[in-house]
């Protein structure tokens, strides 16, 4: 989130993202793949029309960060 406060990200996304970037950094045993899918699956669910999208952009751009495992 280079170029965003985080007061401009809804507090269900910023949840989604909490709960979702902890897996990628540190449980090595989940495939980020389904990490990633399932959080867009809980932000279509709760979030507004377009937070899958988001959600699915910062979480895809951690994984590259991280080697894409």
């Amino acid at each position: 989130l280079d170029s965003w406060e985080f007061g401009r990200i809804s507090r269900v996304d910023l949840a989604i993202l909490r709960i979702s970037v902890y897996p990628l950094l540190y449980q090595k045993d989940l495939h980020p793949s389904i990490v990633i899918n399932e959080a867009v699956a809980i932000s279509k669910e709760f979030g507004s029309d377009d937070s899958y999208k988001f959600i699915n952009g910062i979480l895809d751009n951690i994984k590259n960060e991280l080697g894409g495992r």
